[in-house]
């Protein structure tokens, strides 16, 4: 039987709130560490009472280094946010000898959804240098879209 050669892709792109001001840490290399949670909403129709209801996930999100130095100041509480990255385990003993375990994100790029003219459209991506109060732009044109060969 031939072998199946699947590719390893780990990506992850979700919306949603954030639920508490973020954790700003520094690694002992000094390194910035940003942790927060963020509130992901799920509208959908029960079948049986044919009423709407919301489903509500919360998600661990961390960001290293640039990409979480860059944002520590403009995330807090309710911030609007879509986060790409990569999903990630961890497990741990707690004081009592039981195994958990626990999911995150490690985010690659993340983009402010709010409504103020100083973060609208701003994509910031992790290994990109932005200057400090200029977040990167990413315009899409209908002229440059109707340059594609496709």
């Amino acid at each position: 039987m031939a072998e199946l050669k699947m590719p390893n892709i780990n990506k992850i792109i979700i919306t949603g709130r954030l639920t508490r001001d973020p954790d700003v840490r520094f690694t002992k290399s000094n390194q910035v560490v940003v942790n927060f949670d963020i509130a992901n909403n799920h509208a959908y129709k029960d079948g049986a009472t044919n009423e709407w209801k919301k489903l509500t996930t919360f998600v661990r999100v961390t960001l290293y280094g640039n990409l979480g130095d860059r944002v520590k100041e403009k995330l807090h509480k309710g911030t609007p946010v879509f986060v790409e990255g990569r999903f990630q385990e961890e497990t741990w003993t707690t004081s009592d000898n039981q195994q958990r375990k626990a999911y995150k994100i490690i985010g690659s790029k993340i983009q402010i959804l709010e409504k103020s003219v100083e973060y609208a459209d701003a994509v910031i991506e992790k290994d990109e240098e932005v200057p400090e109060n200029e977040p990167q732009k990413k315009i899409k044109d209908s002229e440059e879209l109707d340059d594609l060969p496709f």
